[in-house]
């Protein structure tokens, strides 16, 4: 899942006044599904659009964290949480107007049974920050500043 190329991604971080806005935004757009009034969004919104900027000046760049799977007693669950992720994922892209930039997603999957099952979390910071050094442009590109640990 985690392809890696020869361009470096752009440094463009995602203030966290953007988050909290998206958030908020897909928080009321599943509340007004669950009331039965859909929503289609007519124009990209703000972080949908730095965001379709920044991927349209580097096209080869994908953006997703890298995900750490520390717990492997069921491939059911795991295959669930991928899916919610993915699920997720595009709606918030949606709800954005940049639904055209889910294509560019790269969940960089790191699987390891024997050296991450029930890794502490600083096993898992030591090997993002291993991961960073070998793959990372040294911007403060959001896949190059955080990591996910599903345990």
């Amino acid at each position: 899942m985690c392809k890696e190329d020869d361009s470096p991604p752009a440094a463009a971080p995602i203030s966290s006044s953007a988050r909290k806005r998206t958030i908020k935004q897909h928080l009321r757009a599943k509340q007004n599904r669950i009331r039965g009034i859909t929503t289609t969004p007519t124009e990209i919104g703000a972080d949908g659009l730095h965001l379709k900027e920044v991927l349209d000046e580097n096209p080869d760049t994908k953006f997703g964290f890298v995900i750490y799977r520390c717990a492997y007693d069921s491939q059911e669950k795991w295959d669930r949480f991928v899916s919610h992720l993915t699920e997720q994922t595009f709606l918030n892209l949606r709800e954005e107007g940049a639904e055209e930039l889910f294509w560019r997603i790269d969940w960089c999957v790191q699987k390891d049974a024997k050296g991450l099952k029930n890794a502490s979390v600083e096993k898992v910071r030591r090997r993002f920050k291993k991961w960073v050094k070998e793959h990372g442009d040294g911007s403060d590109w959001p896949r190059y500043q955080a990591c996910v640990k599903v345990d």
